[in-house]
């Protein structure tokens, strides 16, 4: 029996927000992992979910993002990571995901960064910042 790639999936893994709503981002991660492919994969979830639309203290966010980064590189030293998907939202999102990507480069493995927001174009049109990070992630990519 061949065994199953372990792929280290970064997205939205509730089946609902705290209000009630599936978000597209939700809808994705959910049928991915619920689907056929399962069968010749393990998925190790790190959960990204926004906790709501409101917008939070960036400390909070700050915080939860850190939990994630330390999830996100417990996995990578820990366990036998073949692979990294990483689905991302615009700005300070993109920001947490393309330390994702450094981190995955360091350790070598192969990540797929899947923007789903379209305002990542904005973002780069916005933002000196984001008009040198966003590229800067792209080109670190390792296929």
């Amino acid at each position: 029996m061949k065994l199953k790639k372990q792929v280290l999936f970064v997205g939205s893994f509730k089946s609902k927000a705290k209000d009630g709503t599936v978000g597209g981002q939700m809808f994705a991660c959910r049928s991915l992992i619920n689907s056929n492919i399962s069968d010749k994969v393990d998925w190790l979830l790190v959960d990204s979910t926004a906790d709501s639309n409101i917008i939070q203290t960036k400390w909070k966010r700050l915080i939860k993002a850190c939990k994630r980064l330390f999830l996100f590189l417990n996995y990578l030293v820990f366990r036998k990571v073949d692979t990294c998907l990483i689905f991302t939202a615009d700005g300070l999102s993109f920001v947490e995901k393309g330390i994702m990507v450094l981190l995955s480069k360091v350790f070598q493995k192969k990540t797929i960064l899947a923007p789903r927001s379209g305002v990542v174009i904005n973002d780069i049109n916005n933002s000196r910042f984001m008009r040198y990070y966003i590229p800067f992630i792209l080109k670190r990519l390792i296929l």
